[in-house]
Formats: C-alpha cells, sequence, structure tokens
C-alpha cells in the first residue's frame, strides 16, 4: 500500500486534534461521555473518553463542562488526564491498513534512523568525532 503526500498531509487526512479525557473507571467514562455530549462528538474508549478539538479551548470547554456536571450533582469521581493529541503516524498506518502498527513492521530506513547506521550493523561515528 502507497500512501502519497507529506507526514503532516497524511495526519490531516486523518483527522484533527482530539482532547483526550483519561478516566479509570468504567463508570465515571459514562458520566464523562454525558457530562461532554453538548460538545460535539464523544467516544468512549477503553481509558477514557475523546472528542474533536479545535484547540486549547476545547480544554477550556471541557473542564468548565465537567465542573458544571458536578455542580448539578453528577457523581464523576476522577478524572486521571485530561490533553490534547495530534494524529500520529501510527495512527494514519491504522487508518489506512486497519492494522495497528508492530514492532516486525519497522523498515530498514527505522531501524537506520534509530540506531544511526545501516539496519543490522553497528552505528559509526559521525565525521571527526574520535571513537
Amino acid at each position: 500500500m502507497v500512501a502519497e503526500g507529506t507526514a503532516e498531509q497524511l495526519k490531516r487526512r486523518v483527522g484533527g486534534a482530539v482532547c483526550h479525557i483519561a478516566v479509570a473507571d468504567p463508570a465515571d467514562r459514562q458520566l464523562v461521555s454525558q457530562a461532554l455530549a453538548s460538545l460535539g462528538p464523544v467516544s468512549l474508549l477503553a481509558n477514557g473518553v475523546s472528542l474533536p478539538a479545535t484547540g486549547p479551548e476545547t480544554l477550556v470547554a471541557v473542564v468548565s463542562e465537567l465542573d458544571e456536571a458536578r455542580h448539578r450533582g453528577l457523581p464523576i469521581a476522577r478524572i486521571d488526564d485530561l490533553g490534547l493529541r495530534r494524529p500520529t503516524l501510527d495512527d494514519v498506518f491504522l487508518a489506512l491498513t486497519g492494522h495497528p502498527v508492530t514492532p516486525d513492521a519497522r523498515t530498514d530506513d527505522e531501524e537506520t534512523a534509530r540506531t544511526g547506521g545501516d539496519a543490522g550493523q553497528p552505528a559509526r561515528p559521525a565525521a571527526g568525532v574520535a571513537s
């Protein structure tokens, strides 16, 4: 499979940024999802919930909505983490192939970049650097 475009172009095709809210308790995940429904489509995940983000203002809106929900009596016990996330090249691979990236899927180019040398060969010192 071949996909054309720069890394940024491919990431934009997958989608924009998302706001991820880590919530360990499954019951709390459902409550958080309900509390944030007015902000857009909320996805329930194994470790929390996520929703599309337009930027840092999404974080402010999420905190505000959760605070209002608590004041209305919604018993959300604990939010473990909150942050913005942009798609990665792993997300692009998953979107294009339907399969996650595995360690065995690394290419020789990735191995070269990781080790600083040819795949399977020891890395060579840079020119002018004593070994």
